[in-house]
This record gives C-alpha cells, sequence and structure tokens, in this order.
C-alpha cells in the first residue's frame, strides 16, 4: 500500500509539469477578457470579449467595435484618444470609460446645430449646460435638469444677451417702465447723466426723448417723458397720437383744456387708469400747436414773408384730416396764420388769445375763432 500512495504522488507532480502554461513570457498569469497589449511589460489593458470573456482578436483598429476601438497587441482595448473613434460618425468621441461615446466637452463635431453642447455627465448632445449656450433673448435660460433653453424668469437670465439685460414677460428686453438704468447716460458736459425713457412697446431705450422733456400737449411714449403732472395718454385731442395730458385733480382743469375726460384713460406705460384734463370742443393738440405759429397762405413771392390776401390754405391748419384749424387773415402782418374755433368763449382759447369771435376764414366762411 505504501508503494502504491508514493506512484500517484508521483505521478501527479509529473502531470503538473507537463500541464500547458498560461502564463505570458515574464511568468505572470493573463486574466480573462484582458490582453497583454503594453508590449510585455505585464501590465494588463481591457480589451474587448465575447460573452465567454475571451478577448476580440484583431490586427488593425479598424476591426474594432466602439466601446473598444484600438487595436493592440492584437486585441482590441479601450481608447485614448479621440481620433481612434473618429471612423465612427455617431460615436467620433472618446469618452472617459474608454468607449466611443457621442460627445465630450472638448469634441461635439457630432452635435448638430439644435443640440450643439456636450453634457458631460453622459456624453450626450444638448442644448445647453448653462445660461451662456442660450443667446436668443426670447430662449435665454438653460434648464439644468432637460438642457433646453427656454424664457427668462428673471432679469440674472439676461445677463449674458447683449443689450438686453431686462426680463420681461418671459423675453430679454433693453428696458421696462420699472428698469429705465440701460437709458441713462453720461454726455461731455453734462452733469448728472441724461434719463432718457423706455419706448413701452418696443422695450428699447428711446434716445431722441429725455424724461420730464414735454409739456401739455406735445407727442410722447411714455409718461416718463411727460413734465411733472401730465401723463401720455391716447385721447382725441391727440389725433390719434399719444400726448401729455394733464392729471385732473379737484381743482378746475387750466385753459384751454377746460373740460376732463368722459372715463379713465389706460397711460402709455399701461400702469394706471387716470382722468385727464382735455379740449372741451372736438379739436386736436396739432391745432393749437399751429394756432399764430404756422403760416397757411401763399407768398407773394418766393421767400417772401407776406401773402397774397384772398389765398390762405385751411388744410395747413391743424391734423391731416380733420376740420380743426383755420386760416385767417392778420391784416397788420399782411399774412395768413392759423387759428382753432371756440364755442363764443374765450376760455377755449389758447392762453395768449384775446377773444373769441366770428371772423371769416379761408373759403370765405365764417364762424367763431379764437383771434391772436
Amino acid at each position: 500500500m505504501r508503494y502504491l500512495a508514493c506512484f500517484a504522488a508521483l505521478a501527479t507532480l509529473v502531470g503538473c509539469y507537463l500541464a500547458p502554461d498560461k502564463s505570458d513570457d515574464n511568468g505572470l498569469s493573463q486574466a480573462p477578457g484582458f490582453a497583454n497589449a503594453d508590449g510585455g511589460n505585464g501590465l494588463s489593458v481591457p480589451s474587448s470579449g465575447d460573452a465567454s470573456g475571451a478577448s476580440t482578436a484583431c490586427t488593425s483598429s479598424d476591426t474594432c467595435p466602439a466601446d473598444a476601438p484600438a487595436c493592440m497587441g492584437n486585441a482590441c482595448v479601450g481608447c485614448t484618444a479621440h481620433d481612434q473613434c473618429t471612423r465612427f460618425a455617431a460615436t467620433p468621441a472618446c469618452g472617459p470609460q474608454g468607449t466611443c461615446v457621442p460627445c465630450t466637452t472638448d469634441e461635439v463635431r457630432a452635435c448638430p446645430a439644435a443640440a450643439p453642447t456636450c453634457d458631460p455627465s453622459a456624453n450626450q448632445c444638448v442644448q445647453c449646460v448653462n445660461d451662456t449656450r442660450c443667446g436668443d433673448p426670447q430662449r435665454s435660460a438653460c434648464n439644468a435638469t432637460a438642457h433646453t433653453c427656454e424664457p427668462c424668469s428673471a432679469s440674472d437670465d439676461c445677463a449674458h444677451i447683449p443689450g438686453k439685460h431686462v426680463c420681461s414677460e418671459g423675453a430679454c428686453v433693453e428696458c421696462t417702465r420699472g428698469n429705465i438704468s440701460a437709458c441713462s447716460e453720461s454726455v461731455v458736459g453734462e452733469a448728472p447723466p441724461i434719463q432718457f425713457v423706455c419706448n413701452p412697446v418696443s422695450h428699447t431705450c428711446d434716445r431722441t426723448r429725455a424724461a420730464r422733456s414735454k409739456q401739455t400737449c406735445e407727442n410722447c411714449v411714455s409718461d416718463l417723458e411727460c413734465s411733472s403732472g401730465n401723463v401720455c395718454v391716447d385721447v382725441p385731442a391727440g389725433a390719434g397720437n399719444r400726448v401729455c395730458q394733464q392729471v385732473r385733480t379737484t381743482a378746475a382743469c387750466p385753459r384751454p383744456y377746460v373740460s376732463a375726460s368722459l372715463q379713465s384713460v389706460l397711460t402709455a406705460d399701461g400702469e394706471e387708469r387716470v382722468i385727464v384734463c382735455t379740449f372741451g370742443l372736438d379739436t386736436t393738440c396739432e391745432a393749437h400747436r399751429h394756432y399764430r405759429n404756422q403760416r397757411c397762405g401763399t407768398p407773394i413771392a418766393p421767400g417772401a414773408t407776406q401773402d397774397i390776401e384772398g389765398s390762405g390754405n385751411n388744410a395747413r391748419c391743424g391734423a391731416a384730416g380733420r376740420d380743426d384749424g383755420f386760416c385767417i387773415w392778420h391784416s397788420a402782418l399782411r399774412q395768413h396764420l392759423c387759428t382753432v374755433h371756440c364755442n363764443n368763449n374765450v376760455v377755449d382759447c389758447p392762453v395768449d388769445a384775446a377773444t373769441c369771435s366770428v371772423q371769416i376764414y379761408a373759403g370765405q366762411m365764417s364762424r367763431n375763432l379764437c383771434s391772436f
């Protein structure tokens, strides 16, 4: 029995000695699913393999798949550079796991114009990862979850939009009634800075209109443009144009705005409804601006200051298409000038008119008109 045990042990030893050697040239065993791709230094790198864990054999990278695109040591392994993935049109970037992916932060060639940037957490093309990628004033805010550009909800969402840093109803604009800081400018020789108005329709600064620069009955686009006590409104007195009109107070409306509007009107800025003072008759601010300031006759000669008596033209007075301005002859000045009608009461006339009386106007007609 002792001899049989010794013989079995000897057979085992011989079998072990004759077994196939699965170590590499350095005596280090290779783990399934890895290839000795470093030139025999004994360090293993990930490689592609089939379901059994065997590596995908290769002779060039062209035959390797996108999840292990590089051929090293006759085995497909993970990528280390973008150029190892460029042959895959949909996944031309080398991702952090060594596989080819649609994009990385420094490689976005596969990203379309509709999704031009890369989400580094998923290596997928998206619209945005921060607000700076959303350049449309109508959609300036980046949704951090959906990675899509959406309308602004606060002015901070507009900080990156050139010239439009104010959020108004989801869109980035230059200014609003409540935020006119963009419309303040320093002018050489002027102090303090000039405050211009914000057009409430276009939400842009109108640098031809300074704050509080317009008086009653002058054209306007914003309440801020009107002098103190006035608002910018669209009433018949403006002939379709917005004008500055005085807000009615407990005091009587001043001449020639002797009447109060029958109902409250919405101001240009759309913030409040007010009762304003206006004309008692069917006339316009244009007609009153022309009073004694607009010539309406035919000169005796080109460049002459005097007119031909009887050659007046009512169409040159007042608002276009409105019967609110009248051309009368001024005998002392020998010229025709514009005036306005009145209701046999001088309070309907501009403050410098002396009387309201029946006068002849162009066309040889007569009616109550304000005198000069």
